[in-house]
Formats: C-alpha cells, structure tokens, sequence
C-alpha cells in the first residue's frame, strides 16, 4: 500500500488545451498522446483526501475519499495494488518497485 489516509489528489479537468511550451513544430504535434486516465465517480477539477481505507467482506477494498465540495465517494478496488495504480494515475506518479526494495534489504 503505496497511498495512505490523508493523501490529496485532484482529478485533472479533462480536454485543458496544450501547456505553453510544448512543440510548436507540427512533425512533432502529431506525437503527443493525450493521457488516458481512469476518474471513476471522482469529479474533475474537486480536490480530495483518501480518509479511510477497509477491507470488504468480498475481499475488495474499500477507499473513502472526502471531496473539498463535501462530498463523500466510496470506491472498491480489487486490491490495494489497484488502488495505487489509480491513485498514481491521477496524481500522474510511479509507484516505486517495494518488491525489488525489499529483496535488496534481504540480501
């Protein structure tokens, strides 16, 4: 478990025109991909804090996330590795290798 309770994210507003210093030539416009990214029911442009995390009775896991505009949203994940990568693609992080880090620890 990458994302812990109290960590923010805010789901990008979706179809934002191109950033101010991108390629300017065309051969190099057409190479750009637009990030695909899964919001689920979280609202684009609302900032939000994953308050709780629990373990559901049909092994899911259940993330909690508190939007600033009051809302409560509850999202089940298949498991906590799906959560982070969720998670990871909103916020556009890697999520570090723990089981390369952990073997190194061993060794």
């Amino acid at each position: 478990m990458h994302y812990t309770p109290n960590t923010s994210l805010r789901v990008p507003i979706e179809n934002q025109g191109r950033k101010i210093g991108g390629p300017t030539i065309p051969s190099q416009q057409r190479n750009l991909q637009p990030r695909v990214m899964q919001r689920r029911s979280l609202t684009p442009g609302v900032l939000y804090t994953l308050s709780y995390i629990k373990k559901e009775e049909n092994g899911n896991m259940a993330y909690s996330f508190k939007g600033q505009d009051g809302s409560l949203i509850v999202e089940s994940f298949r498991s906590c590795q799906e959560a982070d990568m969720f998670i990871a693609g909103i916020k556009n992080e890697a999520i570090p290798e723990y089981e390369q880090f952990y073997k190194k620890l061993k060794t």
